[in-house]
C-alpha cells in the first residue's frame, strides 16, 4: 500500500460539503494532531464520547459476566424486554453508529490510509464490525 504521510486526504467525490462532514467526524472520533509536537488535541465533544464508549465496553463486559450468575439470571427471567436486552440493543445501536462513522470518515484518517475498506480491515475495524454483531 502507499504510504500516504505528509500528503493531505483526497477531496471527497460528493463535494466539499462531505470533505468537510468527513474531516469534522474524524477530529471527533480521533482528535487533532498538533503537527509541531504530534500531540493529540481533544475537544470536550469528543473527550465526552470516548469516555461514554469505554464505560459502554466496560459495562457490557459486566453485564455479560453478571447476566452469567445463576441466581441474577433468574431474577431477571427471560423475559421480554428485560434489563439485559434493552441495554444490549442500546450498545448494539451506539457501536453500529461509532463504526458507521469510522467508515464515514475513514477517508479523512491518515491512520487508515485514508480509506474506508483498509479502516475496515484492520483489527480495530473488525473488532468493531463484530461487536455490531
Amino acid at each position: 500500500l502507499p504510504n500516504p504521510e505528509g500528503k493531505a486526504p483526497p477531496k471527497s467525490r460528493f463535494g466539499p460539503t462531505m470533505d468537510l462532514w468527513q474531516t469534522n467526524v474524524n477530529e471527533f472520533l480521533n482528535g487533532i494532531v498538533n503537527p509541531h509536537t504530534g500531540e493529540t488535541i481533544w475537544n470536550c465533544g469528543s473527550s465526552f464520547f470516548r469516555i461514554f464508549m469505554m464505560t459502554l465496553i466496560i459495562s457490557n463486559v459486566i453485564a455479560v459476566l453478571v447476566e452469567s450468575v445463576p441466581e441474577v439470571d433468574r431474577f431477571v427471567g427471560n423475559d421480554p424486554n428485560n434489563f439485559f436486552d434493552v441495554f444490549e440493543s442500546v450498545s448494539i445501536f451506539f457501536f453500529t453508529l461509532e463504526y458507521m462513522l469510522r467508515l464515514f470518515s475513514a477517508p479523512k484518517n491518515l491512520e487508515a490510509l485514508y480509506s474506508s475498506w483498509v479502516y475496515a480491515t484492520t483489527f480495530f475495524g473488525i473488532v468493531d464490525f463484530l461487536s455490531t454483531a
